[in-house]
């Protein structure tokens, strides 16, 4: 009789995704693995390679869980209004305060230097990013929401750099005002302004 398999798998490696995130890729046994997404050794390399493999698979799903909403930004109905909604939510007090910051950062920071599988997830990620900002700003530019010389390819790679250095911030614990004060600063350049202490 062929193996079938015992616990859903989307489930599973959202589990994962949640113990990476918590514990580090280094900083977890693969028994505390196996018990946070509830699964049996047996089930799990029936399923998947390696510890390694489904660390990528479970990053790979945030990451394309993310974009369902971030795909989104340029086709609402106030593009600008979405951008500011977005970076309100990444500063706002109940995100930061939870310490964890971004899977997505996270794992760029401890893995994708020695790792380039890790790497080049987060390169396609950070460009798929960019791009998504680019549209919205674009997007917001045909409205007349935001001005028409504001350079969206410029303004987009700055706010991929405000938006993860924000979720660094998070991550090392920095007071809420401080990311608060970068997040107003990602605003600011809505508007055509530039940035200012």
């Amino acid at each position: 009789m062929p193996w079938e398999k015992q616990f859903n798998e989307s489930e599973a490696l959202e589990r994962a995704g949640d113990a990476f995130w918590k514990y580090g890729y280094e900083g977890i046994s693969l028994n505390t693995l196996l018990e946070e997404m509830g699964i049996q050794k047996g089930s799990f390399y029936a399923t998947y390679s390696s510890k390694h493999q489904v660390m990528l698979d479970s990053l790979e799903a945030y990451i394309n869980k993310s974009f369902c909403y971030l795909d989104g930004l340029a086709k609402q109905p106030s593009p600008r209004e979405a951008l500011v909604e977005h970076f309100q939510r990444i500063a706002a007090p109940d995100c930061a305060g939870k310490g964890r910051g971004c899977y997505v950062v996270n794992m760029a920071l401890e893995m994708a230097p020695k790792d380039p599988a890790v790497q080049d997830l987060i390169q396609k990620n950070f460009e798929r990013h960019e791009e998504c900002y680019r549209r919205a700003l674009q997007a917001a530019q045909a409205l007349g929401e935001i001005p028409a010389e504001l350079d969206s390819i410029a303004v987009g790679r700055t706010l991929l750099a405000l938006v993860f250095g924000m979720q660094v911030l998070v991550r090392a614990g920095a007071k809420p005002d401080v990311i608060q004060s970068v997040r107003d600063q990602a605003i600011r350049l809505l508007s055509g302004a530039t940035l200012h202490s």
